[in-house]
């Protein structure tokens, strides 16, 4: 029986080439069953056939135990489970171990998002009559307009954006593409900062659309720093991330009776219920107006 290592790595390979998965959720699946194979090795096992439901109810505790968040249990033990299944059907692992326990359930915290005076409040902190400040308000506006994630708006391509017809391409998760309408005033802040301030710090050859002063790839901690100081500028006590644009823009679609099924495809969800949970929020307001 080969040892954890071994079959980590080999389920990491199945999930890279036969899933499709993005590197940065390999990086996490593979840190979650680290973390779970040296807490049992710490306790003398060494292989997967020796564990029992109790051996994985143990870990469980530690976790817990550690402080960590109800969803972070839960996403770990999904994992696991989902680990022994891919063992057991390989014929790695003689016990289908992923039956003997249950994931712990978890009421996932309904999104924060920033009204529409607050969106526009925040739109308006870049001074525009800066190069930095009109990238940084073309990159704001393009986020509200779309809901893209972050790590999809930084590694969007020249190629992926076509000002004329207002379209983005962007590839999400699991290396999924799909076709974004732009609204027309995100559509005008891209176009300037193309046409007026990408050339200026193009010093290399490069295809990033948006770029930093040196001239390579804006990096998300990038992003980030600059979003956070425009938070500050506006005042409004909400935590405000790089997400929270994505989840206005879900949010205020549903309130202005979008389909469910057309916001899902916009934000790139691979499951109708992770959109929902959007409809709880418009629903949350209308009892708040009531």
């Amino acid at each position: 029986m080969a040892g954890f290592d071994a079959l980590i790595d080999e389920y990491m390979d199945f999930l890279a080439v036969e899933k499709g998965l993005s590197i940065n959720s390999l990086t996490a699946y593979s840190a979650d069953l680290c973390r779970f194979s040296g807490f049992q090795t710490k306790r003398g096992i060494t292989n997967c056939d020796r564990l029992n439901r109790e051996d994985v109810l143990a870990f469980l505790d530690w976790l817990r135990s550690r402080g960590s968040a109800p969803s972070t249990v839960a996403r770990t033990m999904t994992v696991i489970r989902c680990f022994f299944k891919f063992l057991h059907a390989e014929r790695l692992m003689k016990q289908d171990l992923s039956s003997r326990f249950e994931v712990p359930k978890n009421r996932r915290p309904l999104p924060t998002f920033l009204t529409q005076s607050e969106i526009v409040n925040l739109l308006e902190q870049p001074d525009i009559n800066h190069p930095l400040g009109l990238r940084d308000r073309a990159m704001l506006e393009l986020l509200y307009a779309t809901g893209l994630r972050v790590s999809e708006l930084i590694n969007l391509r020249t190629s992926d954006y076509t000002g004329r017809d207002g379209l983005i391409r962007c590839v999400g998760k699991g290396n999924k593409e799909r076709i974004v309408p732009v609204g027309d005033t995100a559509v005008s802040f891209v176009n300037r900062y193309v046409e007026e301030v990408r050339p200026r710090y193009l010093k290399r050859k490069t295809d990033f659309l948006f770029l930093s002063t040196r001239g390579g790839k804006l990096t998300r901690q990038g992003f980030w720093k600059k979003l956070k100081q425009y938070g500050q500028k506006t005042g409004i006590e909400k935590k405000i991330t790089p997400h929270i644009l994505r989840h206005s823009f879900a949010t205020h679609l549903l309130e202005n009776d979008a389909d469910l099924r057309v916001v899902q495809e916009l934000l790139g969800h691979s499951d109708v219920s992770t959109t929902q949970l959007y409809t709880h929020v418009t629903r949350k307001g209308l009892r708040k107006i009531f």
